[in-house]
C-alpha cells in the first residue's frame, strides 16, 4: 500500500510538472502563441543577423522576438475589434507580386527552405498585411508638411544623390542560343536592334520592352556593371538573368548628379511618414502592454 501511494503520488507530481512544461511559450490576453511560431521567428532573426554579419546574442535575440510577438499580437487583437481586414482579392494579389518579383522556382524554393507550408505563408502574409493597415490608421497620409520635408532635405548631412539613369531598351531570351540567333539575325540581314526586336515581338519569340529611363541599378551587380560600360548608340549582350538571357541597347544617359528639391520631395516625405507610424505605433504598443495580460513561459 505504501509503495502504491509513493508510485501515485510520484505520478501526480510528474503529471504536473508535464502540465506545466505544456504551456505555449507566450500567452497575451488569453491568445496562445505555440511554440513553433516562436521558434520560428527566433530561428529567423538568427540567419538575418549571420547574413548581415552581427554578433548573435541569444538573450537579447530571445527578448526582441518575444516583445515583438507581444507587439503583433496586441496590434492584431486592436484590428479584428476594429474590423480592419484583408480582402482574398488584396492578398492573391500581394502574394502574385511576391512571386513575380522573385520568381515561380526562387519562391517556392525558399519557402521549401524555410519550411513553410503555402498556406501559413498565406496565414503569415495576411497578418502582416492586417497590421501595416491598422498601423496606417494611426497616422494620416498628409501628416508630414511641406515645411518638414524642405528641413530634412536642407539639414541632410549628405545631399541627396540622383542616380546614374540610362535610356534603354531590353529584349528577353529564353535562352542563350536564341539570343545569339537574333544578334546574327542583325548581322546577317543588316538590321538595326530596333527592327530585331520590333520583329521578334511581333512574332511573340521574345519579350522586347520599349525604350525608358533606368538606373542600372535595379539589375543583378553583372548585368549593372556591363550597361554602365555600353556607349551610347550600342547595344550588348547576351547578359544572364536569374531564368532568361537579354539583349540590351543604350540610347542615352544621365550622370550622377546631385537632386533637386523636388526630385526627391516625394522620397523625403515617404520617409518621414514612416518614421512618425513607427513612432507612432511604438507608443501604442507600449501603452498596451501596461494594460495586457501577458505570461511569458520561457
Amino acid at each position: 500500500m505504501k509503495n502504491y501511494t509513493t508510485i501515485l503520488v510520484f505520478s501526480i507530481v510528474i503529471l504536473v510538472f508535464l502540465s506545466g512544461c505544456s504551456k505555449p511559450p507566450i500567452i497575451v490576453n488569453g491568445k496562445e502563441i505555440d511554440g513553433k511560431t516562436y521558434e520560428f521567428r527566433l530561428n529567423e532573426r538568427v540567419e538575418a543577423h549571420k547574413q548581415m554579419k552581427l554578433g548573435v546574442d541569444m538573450s537579447r535575440i530571445k527578448q526582441a522576438v518575444i516583445q515583438e510577438l507581444i507587439g503583433e499580437t496586441l496590434i492584431l487583437e486592436e484590428a479584428a475589434g476594429r474590423d480592419i481586414q484583408v480582402s482574398d482579392e488584396e492578398l492573391d494579389k500581394q502574394i502574385t507580386s511576391m512571386r513575380k518579383s522573385a520568381g515561380k522556382e526562387e519562391f517556392d524554393s525558399r519557402l521549401k527552405e524555410r519550411g513553410i507550408a503555402f498556406d501559413q505563408f498565406k496565414t503569415m502574409t495576411k497578418e502582416k498585411m492586417i497590421i501595416s493597415k491598422f498601423i496606417n490608421t494611426l497616422v494620416n497620409e498628409d501628416a508630414v508638411q511641406e515645411h518638414e520635408i524642405r528641413e530634412y532635405y536642407s539639414n541632410s548631412p549628405k545631399p541627396f544623390i540622383k542616380p546614374i539613369r540610362v535610356f534603354m531598351r531590353l529584349v528577353e531570351f529564353p535562352n542563350e542560343e536564341a539570343a545569339l540567333a537574333a544578334l546574327d539575325i542583325m548581322k546577317n540581314n543588316k538590321i538595326s536592334f530596333d527592327q530585331m526586336a520590333d520583329e521578334l515581338r511581333e512574332e511573340k519569340k521574345a519579350f522586347s520592352t520599349d525604350y525608358g529611363w533606368v538606373n542600372p541599378a535595379v539589375f543583378s551587380r553583372s548585368i549593372s556593371s556591363a550597361i554602365k560600360g555600353l556607349d551610347v548608340g550600342t547595344h550588348g549582350g547576351p547578359y544572364m538573368g536569374k531564368n532568361s538571357y537579354f539583349l540590351i541597347r543604350v540610347k542615352d544617359r544621365e550622370k550622377e548628379t546631385v537632386a533637386r528639391f523636388e526630385e526627391v520631395k516625394d522620397d523625403i516625405n515617404t520617409l518621414l511618414l514612416q518614421q512618425k507610424r513607427q513612432a507612432a505605433i511604438a507608443h501604442w504598443v507600449a501603452d498596451r502592454k501596461k494594460m495586457a495580460k501577458i505570461e511569458i513561459n520561457l
